[in-house]
């Protein structure tokens, strides 16, 4: 495709093929791929927001990142008065072009991004002229017929929109750009790289912030052996590998200056190697977790051990730390940024309806203590009241700049609480989308404790999350997918008849639920919910009745103590255990310490004061 031609430079080892790549053009090369950056401010470059292919889309200045939305080939589509005109289209979505909304050439006309030509087709027509510094470029619009140009509307701060004004002789260089051919890399993009019998490829990297990066070569259709070198724009070689990849391809990390220019080489090992092969530039994935653990208080610990590990078989580089202090969080970790700015975060902890979070026993959190976040892809705050307006998983992406950030409008429980966030985790790492892995998550709570909260689910708030998002405000979700036997199994079920379902569903002793495709009917003893019960699954069409498990459990006798007058929930229910109804009591309540708030649950034979573990309530139903 297009970057075919541009990748060999040079087929010969000399450096000074290596330095011309990161030069501002003084021609232009019809179908090349460019920068377009401004002059008045170098760092910024021309932008689409978010990669947001649409009609309508308005182009916006913008701190160069090196990501494909920032890159547009520029192709030769016509001649205007003995000058040729150009086309400008974003790499990623080439059957796009940029060019003025129709206004009649209208000042402050904004440059945006439209599938089509429209009637006036001079609006996705530019000549690019030259500007009033050496290699700088004026570019003129067809929509003025010519007459204005492209500058920027208001201050150079990131997402100002580019239109197109009269020129302004007492202020050039507003109106001057360069044009940086670039065959860069572009930050976790899959550039398809074909390396012919002794070519050497050139690539110019410039990354969007400092910190630790890979770059690797994969498998695309041709396995052979391969060398990658690094440069500096000194032509200083500052790192290489031949073997470090999967086979025999190339990997290597290295600590990038996000205010450097870097060259990458890259060829075949053997003169005669040859083939098409994918090559990466990834920033090293991080995540960090801190967890709480305090003696006679909760203990979190256990809540980062299936997210990190999930996310290290994912290629992540983890950090779990228990009760890490407010100084220590304020570190730079080895991706060169600081511990709250990693790609994600999680705490899990205490909260304060004040919008504290706890991160040790000594020492509270809040959201104005916070570093700008703009790296963080996800901050999870699973904490008591993290999410409520104007708490801390709101601070950070309303003043933070964190892409996403979740947390709970009010109490929650330690156990549904590691349900929620151990399922979350397990979810991104396999790379399903933020708001899905939410929704999935609180699918999974209600599924997993179904059973122990058919009386409701009192104060905890697990299930109403908040997602904060720098693009969609805040979403609530609840969960409905509910199926206890996607997470336990059909323990203790056996299929029986559809006579034997019916006949049992219409008794006068039971209860029936119906969630989603399934419908459970109780057997009640004195008006409560018993754990025998049958269940039919309506999207197979299936028909089971479940026997209660017959051993006996060991009888702990320990007197269940709780403050009454804190209780939000208590609902009863008779477990058969052994052959016997046991008459259960399930409560929820509220214990205080200071300004934070704890939900505490528990669930107890109201006869022997024999303490049940909610998962142990949940095997007697399954």
């Amino acid at each position: 495709m297009l970057l075919n031609g541009a990748n060999n430079l040079s087929n010969n080892n000399s450096y000074h093929s290596l330095n011309r790549t990161w030069e501002y053009v003084d021609e232009i090369e019809d179908g090349a791929i460019y920068f377009i950056r401004s002059c008045f401010d170098d760092t910024k470059v021309i932008d689409i927001p978010n990669s947001n292919y649409s009609n309508g889309i308005n182009a916006i200045l913008y701190t160069s990142l090196g990501w494909n939305n920032q890159r547009f080939i520029i192709k030769k589509d016509a001649n205007y008065n003995g000058h040729n005109t150009y086309t400008i289209h974003p790499l990623e979505s080439a059957d796009y072009s940029v060019g003025i909304e129709l206004n009649e050439g209208n000042e402050n006309g904004a440059l945006e991004l439209q599938n089509t030509y429209n009637a006036n087709s001079k609006a996705h027509n530019f000549i690019f002229s030259t500007g009033s510094i050496n290699k700088s470029w004026r570019i003129s619009t067809g929509d003025s017929n010519f007459s204005k140009f492209l500058t920027v509307d208001g201050g150079y701060n990131d997402g100002s929109a580019i239109v197109q004004k009269s020129f302004n002789q007492a202020e050039p260089m507003k109106y001057d750009w360069y044009l940086q051919k670039t065959d860069s890399l572009g930050v976790n993009v899959e550039n398809v790289v074909e390396i012919y019998e002794g070519s050497i490829n050139y690539y110019n990297i410039r990354v969007p912030y400092d910190g630790r990066y890979v770059i690797e070569i994969c498998l695309y259709d041709e396995s052979f052996d391969t060398v990658i070198e690094l440069w500096d724009s000194n032509g200083i070689l500052l790192a290489s590998d031949d073997d470090g990849g999967a086979n025999l391809f190339s990997k290597l990390e290295y600590n990038f200056n996000s205010t450097a220019n870097y060259v990458l080489k890259v060829r075949g090992y053997r003169d005669c190697d040859f083939g098409t092969v994918i090559l990466k530039l990834m920033p090293k994935k991080i995540a960090y977790f801190n967890t709480y653990y305090q003696e006679n208080d909760i203990d979190t610990r256990y809540d980062g051990l299936i997210p990190s590990s999930m996310l290290l078989n994912n290629n992540y580089y983890v950090e779990h730390k228990t009760n890490v202090m407010k100084t220590e969080m304020l570190k730079s970790d080895p991706n060169g940024t600081q511990r709250f700015n990693n790609d994600y975060y999680m705490l899990s902890s205490h909260g304060s309806i004040n919008g504290g979070a706890m991160l040790n026993p000594f020492e509270m959190l809040y959201g104005h203590e916070l570093p700008n976040m703009p790296n963080v892809k996800l901050a999870v705050w699973a904490i008591c009241y993290g999410g409520a307006d104007g708490n801390i998983a709101d601070y950070c992406v309303n003043y933070r700049n964190a892409q996403n950030s979740l947390g709970f409008p009010g109490l929650t429980y330690v156990d549904t609480s590691k349900t929620f966030t151990d399922k979350l985790w397990t979810d991104i790492a396999n790379g399903i989308s933020i708001s899905n892995a939410v929704q999935r998550a609180v699918n999974h709570v209600r599924s997993s404790h179904f059973f122990s909260h058919l009386g409701g689910w009192g104060n905890d708030t697990i299930i109403n999350p908040v997602l904060y998002t720098s693009s969609n405000g805040n979403q609530l979700y609840a969960g409905n997918e509910i199926n206890p036997f996607d997470c336990y199994g059909m323990r203790n079920l056996i299929e029986i008849g559809y006579d034997e379902y019916l006949l049992n569903s219409k008794k006068n002793n039971t209860v029936t639920f119906n969630v989603d495709e399934h419908v459970f009917v109780f057997e009640t003893n004195k008006g409560m919910i018993t754990n025998r019960y049958f269940y039919h699954n309506s999207k197979t069409n299936s028909y089971f009745r479940h026997l209660p498990p017959c051993q006996e459990q060991e009888d702990i006798r320990k007197r269940a103590t709780y403050p009454k007058e804190k209780i939000v929930l208590e609902n009863d229910y008779y477990l058969t255990i052994g052959g016997k109804d046991r008459k259960i009591r399930r409560i929820q309540y509220i214990s205080s310490i200071g300004e934070i708030q704890t939900l505490q649950e528990l669930c107890f034979d109201l006869n022997t004061w024999e303490i049940f573990s909610l998962e142990e309530i949940n095997s007697y139903f399954l």
